[in-house]
Protein backbone atom coordinates (compact mmCIF):
# COMPACT_ATOMS: atom_id res chain seq x y z
CA UNK A 1 0.00 0.00 0.00
CA UNK A 2 1.19 3.55 -0.71
CA UNK A 3 2.86 5.35 1.85
CA UNK A 4 2.45 9.13 1.26
CA UNK A 5 4.28 12.38 3.00
CA UNK A 6 1.63 13.53 5.18
CA UNK A 7 3.05 17.42 4.64
CA UNK A 8 0.17 18.40 7.09
CA UNK A 9 2.37 18.04 9.90
CA UNK A 10 5.15 19.78 8.45
CA UNK A 11 2.77 22.95 7.36
CA UNK A 12 3.27 26.21 9.22
CA UNK A 13 -0.25 26.52 8.80
CA UNK A 14 -2.93 24.86 6.89
CA UNK A 15 -5.71 26.74 4.97
CA UNK A 16 -8.83 25.11 4.30
CA UNK A 17 -11.49 27.44 1.74
CA UNK A 18 -14.91 26.10 1.71
CA UNK A 19 -17.30 26.95 -1.42
CA UNK A 20 -21.12 26.05 -0.31
CA UNK A 21 -22.81 25.71 -3.50
CA UNK A 22 -26.65 24.84 -4.42
CA UNK A 23 -27.21 22.91 -7.15
CA UNK A 24 -30.19 24.29 -8.93
CA UNK A 25 -31.60 22.29 -11.73
CA UNK A 26 -30.90 19.11 -13.97
CA UNK A 27 -30.53 18.62 -17.27
CA UNK A 28 -33.61 17.19 -18.60
CA UNK A 29 -32.42 16.04 -21.59
CA UNK A 30 -30.65 13.19 -19.74
CA UNK A 31 -31.50 11.14 -16.57
CA UNK A 32 -28.13 10.42 -15.36
CA UNK A 33 -27.49 11.65 -11.54
CA UNK A 34 -24.58 13.95 -10.36
CA UNK A 35 -23.57 11.06 -8.69
CA UNK A 36 -22.81 9.18 -11.78
CA UNK A 37 -21.53 12.27 -13.69
CA UNK A 38 -18.69 13.28 -11.33
CA UNK A 39 -16.75 10.27 -11.60
CA UNK A 40 -15.81 11.65 -15.38
CA UNK A 41 -14.98 14.90 -14.26
CA UNK A 42 -11.97 13.11 -11.61
CA UNK A 43 -13.89 12.83 -8.95
CA UNK A 44 -13.00 8.97 -7.10
CA UNK A 45 -15.30 8.57 -3.95
CA UNK A 46 -12.92 9.51 -0.58
CA UNK A 47 -13.64 5.96 0.53
CA UNK A 48 -12.06 4.09 -2.54
CA UNK A 49 -8.83 6.95 -2.57
CA UNK A 50 -7.89 6.12 1.25
CA UNK A 51 -7.94 2.71 0.56
CA UNK A 52 -4.76 3.43 -1.86
CA UNK A 53 -2.43 5.47 1.27
CA UNK A 54 -2.04 3.47 4.42
CA UNK A 55 -2.13 6.99 6.75
CA UNK A 56 -5.57 8.11 5.28
CA UNK A 57 -7.08 4.87 5.95
CA UNK A 58 -5.52 5.03 9.43
CA UNK A 59 -7.36 8.80 9.69
CA UNK A 60 -10.25 7.25 8.33
CA UNK A 61 -10.88 4.71 10.81
CA UNK A 62 -10.07 7.06 13.67
CA UNK A 63 -12.96 9.55 12.20
CA UNK A 64 -14.96 6.61 12.21
CA UNK A 65 -14.31 5.80 15.53
CA UNK A 66 -15.09 9.61 16.64
CA UNK A 67 -17.94 10.34 14.92
CA UNK A 68 -21.61 8.72 16.40
CA UNK A 69 -23.46 6.27 14.47
CA UNK A 70 -26.19 8.88 13.20
CA UNK A 71 -22.93 10.61 11.85
CA UNK A 72 -21.54 7.69 10.23
CA UNK A 73 -24.67 7.33 8.76
CA UNK A 74 -24.47 10.91 7.20
CA UNK A 75 -20.77 10.14 5.75
CA UNK A 76 -20.02 6.85 5.55
CA UNK A 77 -22.87 4.34 4.58
CA UNK A 78 -23.60 3.24 0.81
CA UNK A 79 -27.20 5.47 0.75
CA UNK A 80 -25.25 8.10 2.97
CA UNK A 81 -26.87 11.91 2.83
CA UNK A 82 -23.66 13.41 2.06
CA UNK A 83 -21.37 12.03 -0.70
CA UNK A 84 -17.51 12.59 -0.11
CA UNK A 85 -15.18 12.64 -3.18
CA UNK A 86 -11.30 13.53 -3.95
CA UNK A 87 -10.04 15.10 -6.48
CA UNK A 88 -8.13 12.24 -8.51
CA UNK A 89 -5.96 15.02 -10.21
CA UNK A 90 -4.35 17.17 -7.57
CA UNK A 91 -0.78 16.18 -6.91
CA UNK A 92 1.13 17.64 -3.93
CA UNK A 93 3.25 20.14 -5.13
CA UNK A 94 2.30 20.51 -8.40
CA UNK A 95 -0.15 22.53 -8.43
CA UNK A 96 -0.25 25.87 -6.57
CA UNK A 97 -2.60 28.64 -4.79
CA UNK A 98 -1.36 31.80 -5.20
CA UNK A 99 -2.58 34.98 -3.17
CA UNK A 100 -1.14 37.99 -5.48
CA UNK A 101 -1.17 41.03 -3.47
CA UNK A 102 0.23 44.08 -4.86
CA UNK A 103 3.26 43.70 -2.04
CA UNK A 104 3.82 40.14 -2.67
CA UNK A 105 2.92 37.03 -4.04
CA UNK A 106 1.76 34.12 -1.48
CA UNK A 107 2.14 30.57 -2.65
CA UNK A 108 0.43 27.67 -0.77
CA UNK A 109 0.90 24.00 -2.03
CA UNK A 110 -2.37 22.94 -3.17
CA UNK A 111 -2.68 19.28 -1.20
CA UNK A 112 -5.89 18.29 -2.06
CA UNK A 113 -9.69 18.80 -3.16
CA UNK A 114 -12.55 17.33 -1.73
CA UNK A 115 -16.11 17.60 -2.61
CA UNK A 116 -19.00 16.70 -0.09
CA UNK A 117 -22.81 16.52 -2.32
CA UNK A 118 -25.88 16.33 -0.01
CA UNK A 119 -28.92 15.07 -1.21
CA UNK A 120 -27.89 16.24 -4.97
CA UNK A 121 -29.05 19.73 -4.24
CA UNK A 122 -26.25 20.79 -1.96
CA UNK A 123 -22.46 21.14 -2.19
CA UNK A 124 -18.88 21.99 -1.03
CA UNK A 125 -15.86 22.37 -2.76
CA UNK A 126 -12.92 22.31 0.06
CA UNK A 127 -9.71 23.35 -1.83
CA UNK A 128 -6.82 22.31 1.17
CA UNK A 129 -3.66 24.04 0.73
CA UNK A 130 -0.41 23.75 2.87
CA UNK A 131 2.05 26.40 3.81
CA UNK A 132 5.18 25.63 4.03
CA UNK A 133 6.98 28.92 3.50
CA UNK A 134 5.82 31.94 6.01
CA UNK A 135 6.24 31.10 9.85
CA UNK A 136 5.18 34.34 11.52
CA UNK A 137 2.05 35.42 12.17
CA UNK A 138 0.83 38.18 10.15
CA UNK A 139 1.65 36.56 7.05
CA UNK A 140 -0.60 34.09 7.85
CA UNK A 141 -3.59 36.51 9.05
CA UNK A 142 -2.66 37.92 5.58
CA UNK A 143 -3.58 34.47 4.08
CA UNK A 144 -6.34 33.96 5.48
CA UNK A 145 -7.93 37.65 5.11
CA UNK A 146 -7.05 37.78 1.16
CA UNK A 147 -7.85 33.84 0.07
CA UNK A 148 -10.86 34.06 1.77
CA UNK A 149 -12.01 36.64 -0.37
CA UNK A 150 -14.94 35.67 -3.11
CA UNK A 151 -15.97 39.17 -4.17
CA UNK A 152 -15.87 42.95 -4.23
CA UNK A 153 -17.86 44.45 -1.70
CA UNK A 154 -17.59 47.93 -3.21
CA UNK A 155 -15.91 49.67 -6.43
CA UNK A 156 -12.22 51.36 -5.71
CA UNK A 157 -12.45 55.58 -5.77
CA UNK A 158 -9.85 55.43 -8.92
CA UNK A 159 -8.16 53.02 -11.48
CA UNK A 160 -5.48 50.51 -9.63
CA UNK A 161 -7.05 52.24 -6.07
CA UNK A 162 -7.53 50.32 -2.94
CA UNK A 163 -9.99 47.05 -2.73
CA UNK A 164 -9.76 45.00 -0.10
CA UNK A 165 -9.33 42.04 -1.91
CA UNK A 166 -6.32 40.32 -3.68
CA UNK A 167 -4.73 41.63 -7.09
CA UNK A 168 -5.81 38.11 -7.81
CA UNK A 169 -6.16 34.85 -6.57
CA UNK A 170 -5.10 31.35 -8.89
CA UNK A 171 -4.60 28.00 -9.01
CA UNK A 172 -1.88 26.82 -11.32
CA UNK A 173 1.24 24.67 -11.71
CA UNK A 174 4.44 25.60 -13.71
CA UNK A 175 2.68 25.90 -17.15
CA UNK A 176 -0.65 26.83 -16.49
CA UNK A 177 -3.53 28.33 -14.93
CA UNK A 178 -6.52 26.19 -14.06
CA UNK A 179 -9.04 28.71 -12.32
CA UNK A 180 -8.00 32.28 -11.22
CA UNK A 181 -9.92 35.48 -10.63
CA UNK A 182 -8.59 38.68 -11.15
CA UNK A 183 -10.39 41.09 -8.95
CA UNK A 184 -8.09 44.32 -9.70
CA UNK A 185 -9.18 44.06 -13.86
CA UNK A 186 -12.69 43.44 -11.91
CA UNK A 187 -12.20 46.57 -10.48
CA UNK A 188 -11.21 48.48 -12.88
CA UNK A 189 -13.39 47.60 -15.65
CA UNK A 190 -16.39 48.24 -13.20
CA UNK A 191 -15.18 51.69 -12.73
CA UNK A 192 -14.17 52.18 -16.53
CA UNK A 193 -17.58 50.65 -17.75
CA UNK A 194 -19.56 52.43 -14.60
CA UNK A 195 -21.14 49.54 -14.34
CA UNK A 196 -22.44 47.86 -10.67
CA UNK A 197 -23.88 44.48 -12.45
CA UNK A 198 -23.46 41.78 -10.42
CA UNK A 199 -20.95 39.76 -12.22
CA UNK A 200 -20.50 36.14 -12.49
CA UNK A 201 -16.65 35.32 -11.93
CA UNK A 202 -17.20 33.86 -8.32
CA UNK A 203 -19.42 31.48 -10.16
CA UNK A 204 -17.09 30.80 -13.38
CA UNK A 205 -14.08 30.62 -10.14
CA UNK A 206 -16.14 28.07 -7.81
CA UNK A 207 -17.83 25.98 -11.43
CA UNK A 208 -13.83 25.62 -12.31
CA UNK A 209 -13.41 23.89 -8.97
CA UNK A 210 -16.55 21.81 -8.88
CA UNK A 211 -15.85 20.35 -12.39
CA UNK A 212 -12.71 19.24 -11.22
CA UNK A 213 -10.81 21.71 -13.61
CA UNK A 214 -12.48 20.17 -16.94
CA UNK A 215 -15.15 21.45 -18.69
CA UNK A 216 -18.63 21.41 -17.48
CA UNK A 217 -20.66 18.21 -18.76
CA UNK A 218 -23.01 18.12 -15.51
CA UNK A 219 -25.97 19.41 -17.04
CA UNK A 220 -26.08 20.90 -13.18
CA UNK A 221 -26.50 24.62 -12.87
CA UNK A 222 -25.11 26.26 -9.77
CA UNK A 223 -25.40 28.50 -7.52
CA UNK A 224 -22.88 30.55 -5.45
CA UNK A 225 -23.70 32.14 -2.55
CA UNK A 226 -23.62 36.12 -2.81
CA UNK A 227 -21.01 36.50 0.35
CA UNK A 228 -17.79 37.82 -0.67
CA UNK A 229 -15.80 35.53 1.24
CA UNK A 230 -16.17 31.89 1.79
CA UNK A 231 -15.80 29.53 4.97
CA UNK A 232 -12.13 29.29 6.44
CA UNK A 233 -10.75 26.75 8.09
CA UNK A 234 -7.37 27.27 9.62
CA UNK A 235 -4.63 25.79 11.83
CA UNK A 236 -1.57 28.04 12.81
CA UNK A 237 1.41 26.48 14.24
CA UNK A 238 3.63 28.81 16.14
CA UNK A 239 5.91 28.06 19.01
CA UNK A 240 5.84 31.32 20.78
CA UNK A 241 1.94 31.87 21.30
CA UNK A 242 1.37 28.70 22.26
CA UNK A 243 4.31 28.68 24.69
CA UNK A 244 2.72 31.70 26.36
CA UNK A 245 -0.17 30.63 26.15
CA UNK A 246 0.64 27.77 28.20
CA UNK A 247 2.81 29.74 30.91
CA UNK A 248 -0.68 32.41 30.71
CA UNK A 249 1.38 34.91 30.28
CA UNK A 250 -0.85 38.05 29.26
CA UNK A 251 -3.22 37.42 32.23
CA UNK A 252 -2.89 40.87 33.10
CA UNK A 253 -2.84 42.41 30.08
CA UNK A 254 -5.51 42.27 26.25
CA UNK A 255 -2.27 41.39 24.31
CA UNK A 256 -3.07 38.37 23.66
CA UNK A 257 -7.05 38.29 23.18
CA UNK A 258 -6.56 40.73 20.71
CA UNK A 259 -4.11 38.53 18.94
CA UNK A 260 -6.15 35.75 19.55
CA UNK A 261 -9.05 38.08 18.04
CA UNK A 262 -7.24 39.23 15.21
CA UNK A 263 -6.25 35.36 14.13
CA UNK A 264 -9.91 34.01 14.17
CA UNK A 265 -10.95 36.75 12.57
CA UNK A 266 -8.37 36.97 9.99
CA UNK A 267 -8.17 40.40 10.44
CA UNK A 268 -4.53 41.14 9.22
CA UNK A 269 -4.28 44.63 10.52
CA UNK A 270 -5.34 44.08 14.15
CA UNK A 271 -8.68 43.00 15.81
CA UNK A 272 -11.73 44.89 14.32
CA UNK A 273 -13.31 45.22 17.54
CA UNK A 274 -11.16 48.09 19.39
CA UNK A 275 -13.88 48.29 22.83
CA UNK A 276 -11.84 45.92 25.52
CA UNK A 277 -15.27 44.54 26.99
CA UNK A 278 -17.38 43.87 24.06
CA UNK A 279 -14.10 41.73 22.54
CA UNK A 280 -13.69 39.98 25.46
CA UNK A 281 -17.41 39.09 25.42
CA UNK A 282 -17.24 38.17 21.80
CA UNK A 283 -14.39 35.96 22.50
CA UNK A 284 -16.05 34.04 25.07
CA UNK A 285 -18.24 33.19 23.17
CA UNK A 286 -16.48 32.26 19.76
CA UNK A 287 -13.33 30.13 21.79
CA UNK A 288 -12.92 26.63 22.82
CA UNK A 289 -10.22 27.05 25.65
CA UNK A 290 -10.58 23.17 26.79
CA UNK A 291 -6.70 22.53 26.32
CA UNK A 292 -5.25 26.28 26.58
CA UNK A 293 -3.18 24.79 29.21
CA UNK A 294 -1.52 22.68 26.74
CA UNK A 295 -0.81 25.93 24.16
CA UNK A 296 -3.92 24.57 22.37
CA UNK A 297 -7.08 27.17 20.92
CA UNK A 298 -9.76 26.59 18.73
CA UNK A 299 -12.51 29.36 17.60
CA UNK A 300 -15.53 29.34 15.78
CA UNK A 301 -16.87 32.50 13.89
CA UNK A 302 -19.91 32.85 11.26
CA UNK A 303 -17.65 32.44 8.33
CA UNK A 304 -14.46 30.34 10.43
CA UNK A 305 -13.16 28.23 12.56
CA UNK A 306 -9.39 28.16 13.24
CA UNK A 307 -6.86 26.51 15.93
CA UNK A 308 -3.82 27.81 17.05
CA UNK A 309 -1.33 25.35 18.47
CA UNK A 310 2.20 24.42 19.08
CA UNK A 311 5.26 23.38 16.71
CA UNK A 312 5.37 20.11 18.68
CA UNK A 313 5.55 16.93 17.15
CA UNK A 314 3.41 15.96 20.27
CA UNK A 315 0.26 17.27 18.90
CA UNK A 316 -0.07 16.09 15.43
CA UNK A 317 -2.19 13.15 16.04
CA UNK A 318 -4.12 14.25 18.74
CA UNK A 319 -4.67 17.53 17.48
CA UNK A 320 -3.43 18.42 14.00
CA UNK A 321 -4.46 15.11 11.85
CA UNK A 322 -8.33 15.12 13.39
CA UNK A 323 -8.20 19.08 12.50
CA UNK A 324 -8.51 18.39 8.79
CA UNK A 325 -10.39 15.12 8.60
CA UNK A 326 -12.77 15.00 11.74
CA UNK A 327 -13.06 18.73 11.98
CA UNK A 328 -13.68 19.48 8.70
CA UNK A 329 -16.43 17.09 8.00
CA UNK A 330 -17.96 18.36 11.31
CA UNK A 331 -17.36 22.06 9.68
CA UNK A 332 -19.25 20.04 6.35
CA UNK A 333 -22.42 18.67 8.57
CA UNK A 334 -22.82 21.84 10.35
CA UNK A 335 -22.84 24.26 6.62
CA UNK A 336 -25.24 21.78 4.99
CA UNK A 337 -26.91 22.07 8.38
CA UNK A 338 -27.23 26.27 7.86
CA UNK A 339 -28.06 25.74 3.72
CA UNK A 340 -30.71 23.54 4.74
CA UNK A 341 -32.47 26.26 7.14
CA UNK A 342 -31.53 28.82 4.88
CA UNK A 343 -33.46 27.26 1.49
CA UNK A 344 -36.60 26.07 3.93
CA UNK A 345 -37.02 29.86 4.62
CA UNK A 346 -36.77 30.67 1.15
CA UNK A 347 -39.17 27.89 0.23
CA UNK A 348 -41.49 29.64 3.03
CA UNK A 349 -41.19 33.05 1.95
CA UNK A 350 -42.48 32.11 -1.58
CA UNK A 351 -45.23 30.05 -0.35
CA UNK A 352 -46.42 32.74 1.34
CA UNK A 353 -46.20 35.09 -1.92
CA UNK A 354 -47.78 32.51 -3.80
CA UNK A 355 -50.84 32.70 -1.41
CA UNK A 356 -51.44 36.32 -0.93
CA UNK A 357 -55.01 36.66 -1.43
CA UNK A 358 -55.88 32.93 -2.50
CA UNK A 359 -56.97 29.91 -1.07
CA UNK A 360 -54.11 28.18 0.87
CA UNK A 361 -53.65 24.16 -0.50
CA UNK A 362 -52.74 22.10 2.24
CA UNK A 363 -50.76 19.94 -0.17
CA UNK A 364 -48.09 22.28 -0.59
CA UNK A 365 -47.78 23.13 3.32
CA UNK A 366 -48.04 19.41 3.70
CA UNK A 367 -44.95 19.04 0.95
CA UNK A 368 -42.96 21.26 3.20
CA UNK A 369 -43.80 20.57 6.55
CA UNK A 370 -42.26 16.84 4.94
CA UNK A 371 -39.11 18.14 3.84
CA UNK A 372 -38.39 20.68 6.89
CA UNK A 373 -39.20 17.05 9.29
CA UNK A 374 -36.56 15.27 6.92
CA UNK A 375 -34.21 18.56 7.14
CA UNK A 376 -34.54 17.97 10.94
CA UNK A 377 -34.46 13.94 11.75
CA UNK A 378 -31.92 13.65 9.12
CA UNK A 379 -29.54 16.54 9.00
CA UNK A 380 -30.04 18.32 12.47
CA UNK A 381 -28.50 15.55 14.58
CA UNK A 382 -28.33 16.02 18.03
CA UNK A 383 -24.54 14.62 18.54
CA UNK A 384 -21.61 14.43 15.99
CA UNK A 385 -18.96 12.87 18.28
CA UNK A 386 -19.19 10.48 21.93
CA UNK A 387 -16.40 12.64 22.90
CA UNK A 388 -16.46 15.36 25.20
CA UNK A 389 -14.16 17.56 22.85
CA UNK A 390 -16.38 16.68 19.78
CA UNK A 391 -19.93 17.54 21.51
CA UNK A 392 -18.98 20.64 22.95
CA UNK A 393 -17.41 22.05 19.61
CA UNK A 394 -20.28 20.83 17.46
CA UNK A 395 -22.35 22.51 19.55
CA UNK A 396 -20.08 25.83 19.38
CA UNK A 397 -20.05 26.06 15.22
CA UNK A 398 -24.11 25.82 15.78
CA UNK A 399 -24.26 28.30 17.83
CA UNK A 400 -21.84 30.15 15.92
CA UNK A 401 -23.16 29.59 12.67
CA UNK A 402 -26.39 30.32 13.42
CA UNK A 403 -27.60 27.32 12.78
CA UNK A 404 -30.70 27.21 15.54
CA UNK A 405 -31.06 30.95 15.76
CA UNK A 406 -32.23 30.69 11.94
CA UNK A 407 -34.11 28.04 12.88
CA UNK A 408 -36.27 29.72 15.29
CA UNK A 409 -36.85 31.94 12.61
CA UNK A 410 -37.90 29.43 10.42
CA UNK A 411 -39.89 27.75 13.02
CA UNK A 412 -41.81 30.82 13.60
CA UNK A 413 -42.33 31.69 9.60
CA UNK A 414 -43.32 27.88 9.27
CA UNK A 415 -46.31 28.54 12.10
CA UNK A 416 -47.59 31.64 10.78
CA UNK A 417 -48.14 30.28 7.50
CA UNK A 418 -49.48 26.93 9.16
CA UNK A 419 -52.26 29.78 11.44
CA UNK A 420 -53.01 31.61 8.15
CA UNK A 421 -53.61 28.11 6.17
CA UNK A 422 -56.00 26.91 9.34
CA UNK A 423 -58.10 30.16 8.80
CA UNK A 424 -58.33 30.73 5.47
CA UNK A 425 -59.32 27.17 5.23
CA UNK A 426 -61.75 27.84 7.80
CA UNK A 427 -63.13 31.00 6.77
CA UNK A 428 -63.35 28.53 3.14
CA UNK A 429 -65.38 25.91 4.87
CA UNK A 430 -67.81 28.82 6.74
CA UNK A 431 -68.31 30.43 3.80
CA UNK A 432 -69.37 27.22 1.93
CA UNK A 433 -71.69 26.13 4.73
CA UNK A 434 -73.26 29.16 4.66
CA UNK A 435 -74.25 29.25 0.58
CA UNK A 436 -75.29 25.46 1.70
CA UNK A 437 -77.24 26.61 4.14
CA UNK A 438 -78.87 29.50 2.26
CA UNK A 439 -79.49 27.30 -1.07
CA UNK A 440 -81.41 24.54 1.77
CA UNK A 441 -83.63 27.59 3.14
CA UNK A 442 -84.13 28.77 -0.83
CA UNK A 443 -85.37 24.88 -1.81
CA UNK A 444 -87.42 24.46 1.70
CA UNK A 445 -88.97 28.05 0.75
CA UNK A 446 -89.87 26.93 -2.97
CA UNK A 447 -90.95 23.56 -1.73
CA UNK A 448 -93.16 25.13 0.56
CA UNK A 449 -95.02 27.44 -2.62
CA UNK A 450 -94.83 23.91 -4.75
CA UNK A 451 -96.92 22.04 -1.90
CA UNK A 452 -99.62 25.19 -1.20
CA UNK A 453 -100.48 25.76 -4.57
Amino acid sequence: MEQKKNNYLNAKSIHIFAYPIRIKAMNKKTNETLEEKLPNLGWKKRAEKYTEEWDCLKSAYATKQYRTKNANKIFEDNDSLCKTYVSDKVSLGVYKFNIVCKEKTYVLNFDEMELHVYQDDFAIVFVKALNMSYADIETIKIINDKGRCMGLPFIPDEKDGFIVCPEKIEISDKTQSYAAINYREIANDMLLNEDVQEKSFNKNFVSKLFNNFETDITGFDLEIGNDYRCFLISMIRNKELSYNMQLNKWQDSMEFEKEWYAILHADENGPSCTSDEMLKQLLDAKSYYRWMGKGTIYGVTEYSFVALVSTDEGVNNIAVTPFYTSYMDMVSLVLAQKNGVMSLMVEVEKTAKEFKGKIIRTGKLTELQKKYAVWKNEILISEYSDQEQGIELYKLMQEQMLVFKEKSYLDEKVQALYEIAVVCNERRLNTFGLIISIISLVISVVALFVGAS
